[in-house]
């Protein structure tokens, strides 16, 4: 099964288990003639190519990135170190973890700020949020953003569904019953 076949050389190939009965690999690349990058790829249980076509730039920092080694994720992603000369100086090693689409890793989407909204008794909050990594343009690939509440004196649970992507949206959640809330935007 062909990896990569872009030009340049690709050497210092290692893989690990996707947990799925596939495998990601991760190399050494030289397809911008200038020095080495870290790319990598997954492939199925068929050995089918998952990702980008001769796989996905994992550090394309400037100087050399070599001798890369991976380790699963536990999530079908994976975590991939390497010497790195980007300082020029010195090789530092470097790490990114790449999760199962081929994304590189983005921080969660955290609430900023959650208030009640006043004189409802209690009914309402008003939550401000930063989106995911994975909620910018062009590689989105979210679709919602879900906010459990809980009432703790009485054990009831609501759920609300907040449509959209954008950072710091205002919306109102109420915890008496769900219901998905446009973003309008």
């Amino acid at each position: 099964m062909a990896i990569c076949t872009t030009t340049g050389s690709q050497e210092s190939p290692t893989l690990v288990s996707d947990g799925t009965g596939g495998a990601i690999i991760t190399w050494e690349d030289f397809r911008n003639g200038t020095d080495f990058d870290i790319y990598a790829q997954r492939i199925n249980a068929s050995g089918t190519v998952r990702w980008t076509a001769n796989g996905v730039a994992i550090s394309t920092a400037t100087g050399t990135q070599q001798i890369p080694t991976i380790v699963g994720d536990g999530s079908g992603g994976a975590i991939i170190a390497w010497e790195d000369y980007r300082n020029g100086t010195d090789y530092n090693i470097y790490a990114e973890r790449v999760d199962q689409v081929g994304y590189l890793y983005a921080p969660p989407p955290w609430i900023t700020t959650a208030r009640d909204v006043a004189n409802d008794q209690g009914g309402q909050m008003r939550i401000l949020w930063n989106p995911s990594g994975h909620d910018v343009s062009p590689n989105s690939i979210v679709q919602t953003y879900t906010v459990w509440m809980g009432v703790k004196s009485t054990g009831l649970m609501g759920k609300t569904s907040l449509i959209g992507k954008n950072s710091r949206l205002e919306t109102i959640a109420s915890r008496n019953y769900p219901r998905q809330i446009s973003d309008g935007i």
